[in-house]
């Protein structure tokens, strides 16, 4: 990821939380904290610190801002283009409790690694409400990108590199780019992120569908069978581990696919993935609603998808 970037800022105000219950990654008790020139000072009982505002937290939890480490704003995709811009989706994720987010500079064909940085900022600078960091999306890497790398992550604090093994013709790498990359960026630090799924046999049943005249919403999951992910995740999970490279798996949508983590930690390979919450409380039943319904399936097996780690998944966040 990126080094971080500021938020747009107004006048820096030093503030004062008084009664709260602080929540932390391994305590909750009641306190005190204040927050001068942005940054945590103190934390403690019936703090006297004298602040530009004072914030009654009484009967309230109080957190530390929230990462998310996955969003896309104002990405071009595929003749798209995501709905938030980086003012609204930071706005947004204040509301709930997202103090920083990474986003995807994702290199378009032909471009410099460090043109798609630059195209970024620009679009994030002076408009983001919350701090900001980026993944650099590799799209095309060649000579040229392979000599950025360095500069990449020393100058622009750019350590995570995003592959995707579909969406052929858009944005698929293949396996000798991932490779050559995965050995580029290691003696740097850096880490790949991946878009796992066979993007080969995604195409193919989809052109084998749309010849059949089979076009409904149904036919997204039916073309994208969990071998599809299953596939790619080992894949990827082999390429890492025959070089000793770390590796970040991006929203992981079914159990055949974690399986082929669950195998690798069995040699000690070390590997980070990532979910989304509807495939934690969606299945394959909602592509037969009406309209544009989303049902919450509270445990619901319905058409044979099983929701994401189901049971499984304390199983899967301490083993992997």
């Amino acid at each position: 990821m990126a080094g971080l970037a500021p938020a747009k800022k107004d006048k820096k105000m030093n503030k004062l939380i008084k009664n709260g219950e602080i929540v932390t990654a391994t305590d909750k008790y009641k306190a005190d904290i204040y927050i001068e020139n942005e940054k945590v000072h103190t934390i403690g009982k019936d703090l006297k610190h004298k602040a530009d505002e004072t914030i009654d937290a009484k009967g309230c939890y109080v957190f530390p801002g929230g990462i998310d480490a996955h969003t896309h704003m104002e990405l071009p995709f595929m003749g798209t283009f995501a709905s938030d811009t980086f003012e609204s989706g930071t706005l947004a994720g204040l509301y709930g409790g997202t103090t920083t987010i990474i986003d995807f500079a994702i290199q378009s064909k032909g471009e410099t690694f460090n043109e798609t940085v630059d195209k970024w900022h620009k679009k994030a600078d002076g408009n983001a409400v919350s701090d900001y960091a980026f993944h650099l999306g590799v799209t095309d890497f060649n000579e040229k990108t392979r000599k950025e790398i360095k500069d990449i992550v020393k100058k622009r604090g750019i350590t995570s590199f995003k592959t995707f093994m579909a969406y052929k013709g858009a944005l698929m790498v293949d396996d000798r780019q991932i490779i050559g990359l995965m050995n580029e960026i290691k003696p740097f630090g850096g880490m790949v992120t991946t878009h796992a799924e066979n993007g080969d046999l995604i195409d193919e049943l989809i052109q084998e569908h749309k010849e059949k005249g089979n076009l409904s919403p149904k036919y997204h999951e039916i073309t994208r069978p969990d071998i599809a992910e299953a596939e790619a995740s080992g894949r990827i999970i082999d390429l890492a581990h025959s070089g000793n490279h770390p590796l970040y798996i991006v929203h992981m949508t079914c159990e055949a696919a974690l399986n082929r983590v669950r195998e690798a930690t069995k040699r000690n390979q070390k590997i980070h993935i990532e979910t989304c919450i509807q495939y934690l409380l969606l299945d394959t039943s909602l592509y037969e609603s009406p309209g544009r319904s989303l049902p919450i399936l509270h445990g619901s097996k319905k058409n044979g998808r099983k929701r994401f780690f189901k049971n499984s998944k304390w199983y899967a966040r301490h083993r992997t």
